[in-house]
């Protein structure tokens, strides 16, 4: 490859990749932690 066509290959839009919002992502995720901190088992040791 020459310099022109690596700059044309890195400038082209890739067809193959399917973009997915994430929208609402960090309260999903803050969802799922405090519903894992709910039910784990706890234990305490004295």
């Amino acid at each position: 490859m020459t310099g022109d066509n690596k700059i044309n290959s890195i400038k082209m839009k890739r067809e193959d990749i399917t973009e997915v919002k994430v929208v609402g992502l960090r309260r999903k995720i803050a969802e799922q932690m405090v519903i894992s901190k709910r039910t784990i088992p706890h234990f305490l040791i004295f």
